[in-house]
């Protein structure tokens, strides 16, 4: 029977076998986690690198439809001022069907 009081030894090597499969499982264990984390990183890292090429593709496109949109404006504007003035110049009055600008925009 032991003592209370008495530090209890261990036999050089007996720590070692008793343990050694509890450490062995451990190690794999983290490198099946590390292994396991690396490649959740790695597709963590391939989705943000697609996202951010559809964000980029996303603002050209909006950037494009905006200039286009701006152009579109600016000809029906240009369109509808020249048309007027024309109109006023000879007493006359066109409708927006019979104009240039629709009848390009509908072909």
């Amino acid at each position: 029977m032991e003592k209370p009081n008495q530090i209890k030894t261990i036999e050089y090597g007996q720590g070692i076998k008793k343990f050694d499969s509890a450490a062995e499982m451990y190690e794999r264990g983290f490198n099946d986690g590390a292994t396991l984390a690396d490649s959740h990183v790695t597709e963590l890292v391939e989705d943000v690198k697609s996202l951010q090429n559809r964000v980029q593709n996303l603002q050209e496109f909006l950037e494009g439809a905006k200039l286009d949109a701006q152009d579109f404006y600016q000809r029906a504007w240009e369109d509808g001022y020249n048309t007027h003035a024309s109109d006023a110049f000879h007493g006359k009055t066109t409708e927006f069907k019979k104009s240039d600008f629709y009848k390009e925009i509908r072909s």
